[in-house]
């Protein structure tokens, strides 16, 4: 028993098989006004019957269309991913200079603090050592003057009373 592709093979003339597709031509050549460029298609069992070399032009054109928008969306979803991609790598570059930079600024600012604590503390230093070398002058001084005075009060008081006492 002949299925209904065989016999559609048979009747409307000789196939030419293309992968899943089998065109089927007439024997005869159709006359002119049998041409239509969007004529019917007929379908047996995942094949294409062809009436007219119109709707094989038809079928070209579709088949064409269809390569153009796929090759079309494939150049978008590249360009978008590539465009996503550009995206977060700015991002994390620009995340990772900041943190960089905060960081430089925090050690600046840390190095400026230790800078400032030093002059302070030589500062005070300073001072403590002006101070203190004041103290000793002064004290010197005291003891200096308090050791004329009292040296001077014995000797005169010794050159007055003379060897007896006073």
């Amino acid at each position: 028993m002949r299925s209904l592709f065989q016999q559609t093979l048979h009747s409307n003339g000789c196939s030419a098989t293309v992968g899943k597709f089998f065109l089927i031509l007439p024997k005869s050549r159709p006359r002119t006004s049998d041409f239509h460029l969007f004529g019917p298609l007929k379908r047996h069992l995942g094949g294409i019957a062809f009436e007219t070399e119109g709707d094989l032009v038809v079928v070209v054109v579709v088949a064409v269309v269809v390569v153009v928008v796929v090759v079309v969306v494939v150049v978008v979803v590249v360009v978008v991913v590539i465009v996503v991609v550009v995206v977060v790598v700015v991002v994390v570059v620009v995340v990772v200079v900041e943190i960089v930079v905060m960081v430089v600024v925090v050690m600046v600012v840390v190095m400026m603090v230790v800078v400032v604590e030093v002059v302070v503390v030589m500062v005070v230093v300073a001072v403590v050592k002006v101070v203190v070398v004041v103290v000793v002058v002064v004290v010197v001084a005291v003891v200096v003057v308090v050791v004329v005075v009292v040296v001077v009060v014995g000797v005169s008081v010794s050159s007055r009373c003379g060897s007896s006492s006073c």
